[in-house]
This record gives structure tokens, sequence and C-alpha cells, in this order.
């Protein structure tokens, strides 16, 4: 059988071999900026959210450092939440951006960390519209930041939002209509004699 020969008459599958034992290395292992992450640094950070001086359960809070990944809380029904990072809880000290988003579904239903984190997309995340101005709920245009320091804190925050409704109302579905009578069968007409 004849391989292709690279031009010094060497078969090229014989460069194979040398190629994954050089390249392999490359790819393998971490990179000299990866560090291992130590979640023993993570400090507690919690507060509380209202909006318009209202406490509103639901609303979900994410901070965003310059580096490694968010911590993200949920408000209950006082407006209180606690962060988690990667499933665990509190935050890495450092700065932050904070974002406050309160997504709604068209049935009405707030939309949590569960519904935003589900493998199978849930039907309300669907329709889901944000309730809170990009100044609040987007990480690209927020105006909120927060500084976390190696005891963690309190970190509160009042929004001010014109024409919030927290609870807006589902659309009321559509009424049966009422069953109109069936025409009657025209009468055959008497043949006149």
């Amino acid at each position: 059988m004849n391989f292709p020969r690279w031009s010094s008459g060497l078969p090229l599958w014989r460069l194979v071999p040398v190629c994954i034992v050089l390249l392999c290395p490359l790819g393998c292992g971490e990179s000299a900026d990866q560090e291992e992450v130590d979640f023993s640094r993570l400090v507690p950070v919690q507060g509380v959210v209202k909006i318009n001086g209202e406490a509103v359960p639901g609303v979900v809070v994410t901070w965003l450092p310059k580096q490694w990944g968010a911590s993200v809380g949920e408000t209950d029904a006082d407006g209180s939440y606690s962060l988690e990072t990667a499933m665990r809880p509190g935050a890495f000290p450092g700065e932050y951006k904070v974002a406050v988003s309160y997504l709604v579904s068209a049935e009405g239903e707030p939309q949590g960390l569960a519904a935003r984190g589900s493998m199978t997309p849930l039907p309300g995340m669907a329709t889901a519209k944000e309730q809170l101005p990009p100044k609040y709920s987007s990480l690209d245009h927020t105006e909120l930041t927060g500084t976390v320091g190696p005891a963690g804190g309190t970190f509160d925050f009042n929004l001010d939002v014109e024409d919030f409704n927290p609870t807006p109302e589902a659309p009321s579905p559509e009424e049966p209509k009422a069953a109109e009578p069936e025409p009657k069968p025209a009468e055959p007409e008497a043949d006149a004699p």
C-alpha cells in the first residue's frame, strides 16, 4: 500500500505519533493564569431589597466581580437575600457590579432563580418580562455596585421605580362565547295544486 510521503521520503503516518507527543502538553493541564479556586475565602453577604419602599419576593440579586463567576441570591417575602457562589454560601471579597432583576411571566408569576436556572426551559420563562429598568437589572447598564470586605457584609438596596407593579395582572382567559343556535333547515315549499 502506498502512503503519502513527506518530501524527505518519510511516510506521513509515522509523523502522527510524534505530533501527538509534541502537542499533547500544550492542551493538557492548567494554563499559567488559572488558579485553583479557594472556596474557604467565601464570606457571608446578605441584605434587603426594596422597590419603592416595599419588599418583593422573587427578586434576583446578581453580584458580578471582575474575576471568576457571579454570586446570586433571591429575595424572600421580607425582601431579604443571601448570596451564593457556585452553590456555596457567600461571596469572595472584592468589588462588584450588582444587578437586581424581577422577571414576571405573562401569567403573573415571578421567575426566580429556580426558573432561570432550570435545565429545561419552563413555560413562564418564555413569556417573562423584566419589570425593572436596565439601570438596575442589566449587568451592562447597572448603576449599583458593592465592595465586599474580608468579613462580608450587609448590603441593602432601595430602588425607586416609576409605575412598578409587583404583581402584574395575568391576562384573563377569554370567556367562552355563548353557543349560537343552529339555523333551522329550510322547510321545503309545498307545491301549489
